[in-house]
């Protein structure tokens, strides 16, 4: 059963769960995505990059999500968040 739940799409904010970007990954693209997304960057989809995202980006994420987690607690929502990795 999830914590937050949804009646309609009108009525203010209460609850929300924010996300964390620890563990983030680059998916590794399949023919259809190549030919959609990169045939004119790359001349084969093994050349995509994939894998683990660069820690700066992840750290850089997660202060961006504090930051919004406390501007939307300042509105009076409650934040939900699952625990990090990351010392927070």
């Amino acid at each position: 059963m999830s914590l937050v739940s949804v009646h309609n799409e009108w009525d203010p904010l209460e609850e929300v769960i924010v996300g964390t970007a620890v563990g983030a990954r680059v998916p590794t693209a399949d023919r259809s995505v190549f030919a959609v997304e990169y045939a004119g960057d790359y001349e084969s989809q093994k050349q995509i990059p994939s894998g683990a995202y660069p820690e700066r980006v992840i750290k850089e994420t997660e202060a961006e999500l504090h930051v919004l987690t406390g501007e939307l607690t300042k509105l009076g929502v409650t934040v939900r968040r699952p625990g990090t990795r990351l010392g927070r």
